[in-house]
């Protein structure tokens, strides 16, 4: 069973959030389109950096949008995305309005999420798989959600 996130945890600031990994996908599920999101962190790779550190920011990320382990029912989290010229932003509910921000995902993806689609956003406490290929991503979060090791919730367009 993975350890419950902590309320008290403090949300990680602009320095962690630029760090992370950010995938974005589309996967036609039972004839309903469903898109994804996922935030992940690298292995330690800067000075300072400890795998025990990413995971602590990566569980803080995590508790600051409310969203559960990815074994529990997924909860919806309120709308928290936005898209702006050249960037997706993600509202992780930070108390100064810090926000984290990704390359704008493709077409398809933006189009989902403008028409009213929902999002599932997944933080992987473990490191990203390499490459991009929806395959590599589906498996590594198979693998993620299977171990525990991953935490769900599904969001939405937030005008404005």
């Amino acid at each position: 069973m993975i350890a419950p996130l902590s309320a008290e945890a403090a949300a990680p600031g602009p320095g962690f959030t630029a760090t992370c990994t950010v995938a974005a996908w589309l996967n036609p599920l039972l004839g309903k389109t469903v898109a994804y999101l996922l935030v992940s962190h690298k292995a330690p790779r800067w000075p300072g950096e400890t795998a025990v550190g990413i995971e602590r920011d990566l569980r803080a990320l995590a508790a600051s949008m409310s969203l559960s382990p990815a074994s529990d029912r997924v909860p919806s989290i309120g709308p928290r995305l936005q898209l702006r010229p050249g960037v997706l932003v993600l509202d992780y509910g930070h108390p100064r309005g810090w926000m984290l921000r990704a390359a704008p995902p493709a077409q398809p993806w933006r189009r989902h999420l403008l028409a009213g689609g929902e999002v599932c956003v997944i933080v992987s406490l473990d490191p990203p798989p390499e490459g991009d290929d929806a395959e590599v991503i589906e498996r590594h979060l198979t693998r993620t959600v299977k171990a525990d090791r991953a935490f769900m919730g599904y969001t939405s367009w937030r005008r404005g």
